[in-house]
């Protein structure tokens, strides 16, 4: 097991919760200033991203490979989520059905941000990945049933996977059946990994940021780069405001903004420097790699969550944020 610096740990985990809590917020006000539609077609694109990026990929990291499609399918939600923090849990009822149950409190809608959630937001992850994980395997028999949404009042998000021996029309992919009856789950039947603290450590955090790597990009998709770099700003701000001093409690930072904003970025695994007493220079943006062509309304959306901060900070400090090709330079 590689040795755990607590001092990176601590910055990591005031990423992983920044992030986690931005995530929740964007979804809010979106909801309030473009509604419903975009709400839901942000999270559909977003889970869209999830699921070509990290699921086949994972299927043999996971010890997942040669399993039936059904049980692949939710064992691969449980292990992905319940690596980054979430309550989960899950089922296998056969080699043809398999359950996944995102228990209350749900992470994704934390805290009392569940009574603003209307079912079509609820819904939308399902459909960009639950529902399309047949296709990505190229098992056009399987599809994805709902028992249950928090959103309407359930005890949590609950459902199964279904191989029914045929393929599936487009529209058969995702059903919905609230009276179906749901199993036990045995937590001596949940699958596990070996990995090292270290890493396990840096998979939460990472589980958190992704969200935003793909649904900032994703509500370009809906909205356009105006409006959605102004939309995640404004979420941003509100979040940085909030959520600041917990972010120096995690980290146990004492120094000034400049000593904050360095650690942050050190938790994002950004490499950043000193210019002098009120200008950070980081030298990349590791964590929006492949995403130049949208660099300028996503550096508008993130950096609301520095503004929030610093206006916590210090309430009478100017904030700047500028692109120096790939550097990107933060004035306070």
């Amino acid at each position: 097991m590689n040795a755990i610096d607590p001092i990176q740990a601590a910055r990591w985990d005031a990423a992983r919760e920044l992030h986690h809590r931005y995530f929740i917020g964007l979804i809010l006000f979106v909801l309030q200033k473009h509604g419903t539609d975009a709400a839901a077609g942000m999270m559909q694109r977003t889970f869209e991203r999830q699921r070509g990026q990290k699921f086949l990929q994972s299927i043999e990291k996971l010890g997942l490979a040669g399993l039936p499609p059904a049980e692949t399918a939710a064992k691969f939600l449980y292990l992905a989520n319940k690596l980054g923090g979430v309550l989960v849990e899950c089922a296998v009822e056969s080699p043809e059905k398999a359950w996944i149950r995102y228990p209350t409190p749900r992470w994704m809608y934390d805290g009392t941000a569940i009574c603003a959630i209307p079912p079509e937001v609820s819904t939308a992850p399902m459909r960009g990945f639950h529902s399309q994980i047949g296709a990505t395997l190229g098992v056009e028999s399987l599809g994805y049933v709902c028992v249950g949404q928090t959103a309407e009042g359930h005890p949590g998000l609950e459902g199964f996977f279904i191989d029914r021996g045929r393929p599936l029309a487009p529209h058969e992919r995702l059903s919905f059946e609230p009276d179906h009856p749901r199993p036990d789950y045995d937590p001596a039947q949940f699958p596990t990994v070996d990995w090292p603290e270290d890493r396990l450590l840096k998979v939460k955090r990472n589980y958190a940021v992704t969200y935003l790597t793909n649904a900032l990009p994703a509500l370009i998709e809906v909205l356009g780069a105006r409006d959605a770099g102004e939309a995640g700003h404004g979420a941003g701000v509100r979040i940085g405001l909030h959520y600041y001093g917990r972010l120096r409690d995690i980290m146990g930072e004492p120094g000034d903004f400049g000593d904050f904003l360095l650690a942050l970025l050190s938790g994002m695994d950004e490499a950043a420097g000193r210019k002098d007493a009120h200008t950070v220079a980081q030298t990349g943006w590791r964590t929006m790699r492949g995403r130049e062509d949208q660099f300028d309304p996503l550096l508008r959306a993130w950096s609301g969550l520095i503004e929030g901060c610093l206006l916590v900070h210090d309430r009478t400090r100017r904030f700047r944020v500028e692109r120096d090709g790939e550097r990107i330079v933060w004035r306070f």
